[in-house]
């Protein structure tokens, strides 16, 4: 193919190439999806320098939009788990959407 021919089916090319589409806005929330008591915040160190200690921490979510579509990420733990030791190390006191009852 002659060098002329090419640089012709180039510029065909991308003179007809359309603009990219504009990416949707993403926004961001982090919410506060329950209350985790930890009994023993070793579990969380590889120093184990917390020994003895324990904490309240906060379960975070988060909740997406991107565009015109929505998604709650990380919704926290199973609300069987009220009350329960979690992996021997928390507890869980509240959750993001308790049950109703009918």
């Amino acid at each position: 193919m002659s060098k002329a021919i090419f640089a012709a089916l180039a510029l065909i090319l991308t003179g007809q190439a359309a603009p990219p589409a504009a990416a949707p806005a993403v926004k961001l929330w982090r919410l506060d999806c329950g209350t985790v008591r930890v009994n023993d915040l070793n579990a969380f160190s590889d120093t184990y320098t917390y020994t003895g200690q324990s904490r309240n921490q906060v379960d975070s979510c988060y909740l997406i939009q991107h565009g015109e579509d929505w998604m709650l990420w990380d919704t926290g733990f199973p609300e069987q788990q009220l009350g329960r030791p979690l992996n021997l190390t928390a507890r869980m006191s509240s959750t993001l959407t308790p049950s109703r009852s009918a």
